[in-house]
């Protein structure tokens, strides 16, 4: 893709398609009878962090994942009109889904667990994925919202000195390692609290989290880091300018400025601001239709909003529950 170019969505979407299925392909030889990847390959459990190890077994986590990759494999299969792919693609994250809810949710202590060998410990990431795939809410309605509280009472750094939500609770990873805050997983958690219209938890992640990486002090980079120690600096082995943390922008445009795509390439899209408290938000996103902009001022009396759109796309605003502007 040449510079300033923006392939149409067909393009982008046949070249895509292929090599998900491909992967695809490769992840039914792991699948057990109840429809479950089994990480026997230690590669296959290898996260984020090298220091929490490797998991084994029905790696919760992964599976999500692949539910959700089978998704977007059927509405890649979609684009290129094969129709025969696309359900059988449906049917297969149908099952998954399905598998997870059953074997992978402890339902006595209402969290997701991090794999069927490693039944104890809250993972933020494997928990707001739950809620981001849908998962959650397709076992109950309410159990995103109880996610949500858990993980704000289990992994909220509450000390004086501290700040941030933890990637783990203490019993989820191997003694004598030390817990982090991770950028790049508390992305999926602020996500998932917006997802769930908990702006109010959404905005402390991202606040707790990203603001000691921008205020002026002994560690200040400009720049956003790998992770995180509880007290708010890095760790010896930190990176001060870590992709891992740049999750915050799709946050904001998709979010707090509202702008989410309904279909391939923004021809539909829908605006959705969550302010939260903030007074003011103006930005824009690229499409291959062309650049749609928003621009909205809140005085928490009056709402205001100035939106651009490519004349060629088509979408609804809304704030809030159906509030309509």
């Amino acid at each position: 893709m040449t510079p300033g170019h923006i392939e149409s969505p067909l393009i982008q979407g046949a070249q895509r398609y292929q090599r998900l299925t491909l992967i695809n392909g490769g992840s039914i030889r792991i699948i057990d009878t109840n429809n479950l990847v089994v990480a026997s390959n230690p590669i296959w459990g290898y996260d984020y962090n090298p220091s929490y190890g490797t998991y084994n077994g029905k790696f919760t986590k992964l599976n999500i994942l692949y539910a959700m990759a089978l998704e977007n494999a059927a509405s890649l299969a979609d684009v290129v009109n094969n129709t025969t792919a696309a359900l059988q693609y449906r049917q297969q994250a149908a099952a998954v889904r399905t598998a997870v809810n059953t074997y992978l949710y402890n339902s006595t202590a209402n969290f997701y667990m991090i794999s069927d060998q490693q039944t104890v410990g809250i993972a933020q990431d494997t928990n707001s994925l739950a809620i981001l795939s849908g998962i959650a809410s397709e076992l109950n309605s309410s159990i995103p919202q109880r996610l949500l509280e858990q993980m704000k009472q289990k992994l909220r750094v509450l000390v004086a000195n501290g700040t941030g939500y933890l990637s783990t609770t203490a019993d989820g990873i191997p003694s004598g390692t030390s817990v982090i805050v991770s950028p790049f997983i508390s992305f999926f958690h602020a996500a998932a609290a917006f997802e769930q219209d908990r702006s109010d938890l959404a905005f402390d992640v991202l606040d707790s989290v990203w603001s000691p990486m921008a205020q002026p002090g002994p560690y200040f980079t400009g720049t956003f880091w790998e992770s995180e120690r509880p007290n708010g600096y890095p760790g010896a082995s930190t990176s001060m300018a870590h992709t891992w943390s740049a999750g915050i922008t799709p946050i904001l445009s998709k979010y707090v400025l509202g702008i989410k795509p309904m279909s391939a390439g923004y021809t539909k899209w829908s605006i959705r601001p969550q302010p939260g408290n903030l007074t003011w938000a103006a930005g824009s996103v690229c499409t291959p239709h062309g650049i749609i902009t928003v621009n909205w001022n809140n005085s928490h009396a009056e709402f205001r909003i100035v939106v651009n759109i490519p004349r060629s796309t088509s979408g609804i605003y809304s704030m809030n529950h159906n509030f309509q502007f």
